[in-house]
């Protein structure tokens, strides 16, 4: 109990020192990983998002966008490899099973973080909006959904459909997650591509009050 007293109060001076309007409304922040095998080959390579509401009482709710085949439809679950052609149900990981999993994948896999950013209420409930249809079971994965989308997607297009048309082109993994920022950024759902490590320090000192994936 004394240990957990001392992360509520580590907690709540880092947040009393965040970027809170003057009625302390809630500041909202966005990551965007990426990871990639040493081939960086589509298959092998992914991108996911975590988007924070964090209150002015140091009240985190994380909402998780890691869209991925269900694990029947994986070529090798411990591969992680994705299928091209083919609608498949998915299923939405949340951050932590996402890392989990690519902490064991062969061949083994790259993570890279972009973020936290300053981000907005307006991407935050997009991202739950999201989430609720992914769930639904009324979007299904593609790989390969450059004529499918928005009801059949792959994780790049899970994430920034929601915003808009987002092209990947030939990036991949990191390089599609970059393209992922700078596209929120271009549409005002992002504040700035300022990584604020201040932020960091809060959303990562402990388990989030609530994960939406």
């Amino acid at each position: 109990m004394k240990y957990k007293s001392i992360w509520v109060l580590w907690i709540l001076f880092f947040t009393s020192h965040l970027s809170f309007a003057s009625d302390n409304s809630p500041a909202y922040f966005a990551e965007i990983y990426g990871y990639r095998s040493a081939l960086n080959t589509a298959a092998m390579s992914h991108t996911f998002a975590s988007f924070y509401k964090v209150e002015s009482d140091g009240k985190i709710t994380r909402a998780d966008i890691g869209w991925i085949p269900q694990d029947a439809y994986m070529h090798g679950w411990r591969d992680l490899k994705m299928p091209a052609f083919g609608d498949y149900p998915g299923q939405n990981l949340s951050l932590e099973d996402t890392l989990s999993r690519a902490s064991v994948a062969r061949p083994a896999r790259t993570v890279t973080r972009f973020g936290p950013y300053d981000s907005t209420e307006t991407l935050f409930l997009k991202a739950e909006e999201q989430i609720a249809r992914l769930r639904s079971g009324s979007i299904t994965y593609r790989g390969l959904d450059m004529n499918t989308r928005p009801y059949s997607v792959n994780c790049v297009h899970a994430v920034t459909s929601m915003v808009g048309e987002f092209l990947t082109g030939l990036r991949r993994g990191p390089a599609a997650s970059a393209g992922v920022a700078e596209f929120f950024y271009q549409t005002r759902m992002l504040k700035s591509l300022n990584v604020n490590s201040q932020a960091y320090q809060v959303l990562h000192s402990s388990r989030p009050s609530r994960i939406i994936h």
